[in-house]
């Protein structure tokens, strides 16, 4: 903050030497450039780089370090701005928008909504699957910060997008794949999602990462490894990649190309040492 203050110094000092601004007029100067370059909207984990150069000049930094880029900037923003709570449309969400604002002020509305996508015609329509969703719409020339969370959920689709181009989706966007469909703009109130899941109780070693997944997809820690080692898993929308990370009851870990799943809580111990757990795999 204080760099920014001295490049809007640097650049009306010129002016405050001719006398042609007040002091008091430039400081307020300093602060509406301020206001106007500090980071204000975050579009689903997308980086509005001309702003990040206030804090971070050097540092670039890969879309999977952002929240750990907020974490340790937090400081920072406290300063000036405060933090609103992230959101991606409901509660598993695992792409979401973060909104900064003045201390002084409040939320009075998201930037994003969500699209219902419907078959025209249930008996001609294919199976189809996020990719499918995901291309069709990428197909369109929408950049995928643009787009939030796709679900799908009863023969239908639930696309969370920016307002900004829900009108272009809702318009464009007439069929995935061979199925013809229709896009509609649906309140918060009318989205129902129910997650389906299965209940899996097992014992693990312990409460690393690798373990749990092993048990939750049913495979061995050896392979889970690379999913980790590989940028694959994410823990509450954070990506790890060590294999000792260890879980905490409620975490949310996706595993890019296997699914999710949630570690639940912990049952017992056994005489051997080992944990029984509890772990909802979502369907």
């Amino acid at each position: 903050m204080e760099e920014l203050r001295r490049r809007c110094f640097d650049c009306l000092g010129e002016a405050l030497q001719r006398g042609t601004v007040l002091p008091g007029e430039l400081e307020e100067t300093v602060w509406d450039y301020y206001r106007k370059t500090a980071p204000s909207l975050q579009e689903f984990y997308s980086r509005y780089t001309p702003e990040w150069e206030v804090f971070y000049e050097h540092e670039q930094l890969l879309p999977s370090d952002f929240l750990d880029f907020l974490y340790r900037m937090q400081a920072a923003f406290r300063k000036r701005y405060s933090l609103a709570e992230l959101d991606g449309g409901y509660e598993l969400a695992e792409r979401k928008v973060i909104m900064f604002l003045p201390q002084d002020s409040e939320i009075s509305d998201l930037p994003f909504l969500t699209l219902k996508v419907t078959p025209r015609n249930l008996h001609f329509t294919e199976k189809l699957n996020h990719r499918d969703y995901l291309g069709s719409i990428m197909g369109l020339g929408i950049k995928r910060d643009k787009v939030g969370d796709i679900l799908l959920y009863d023969n239908c689709a639930y696309i969370f997008c920016m307002k900004s181009i829900a009108e272009y989706l809702t318009d464009n966007l007439l069929k995935i794949r061979n199925t013809y469909v229709t896009v509609t703009e649906i309140s918060n109130e009318e989205f129902i999602y129910e997650p389906s899941y299965e209940v899996i109780k097992g014992s693990v070693a312990s409460l690393r990462l690798d373990a749990v997944i092993a048990l939750g997809f049913n495979g061995s820690r050896s392979h889970i490894t690379s999913y980790i080692i590989d940028g694959k898993v994410s823990v509450n929308g954070r990506i790890i990649t060590s294999n000792a990370y260890n879980l905490k009851a409620g975490d949310i870990i996706s595993v890019r190309g296997l699914g999710k799943i949630r570690y639940m809580d912990t049952l017992s111990e056994t005489k051997k040492g080992r944990i029984m757990i509890t772990i909802n795999k979502y369907t």
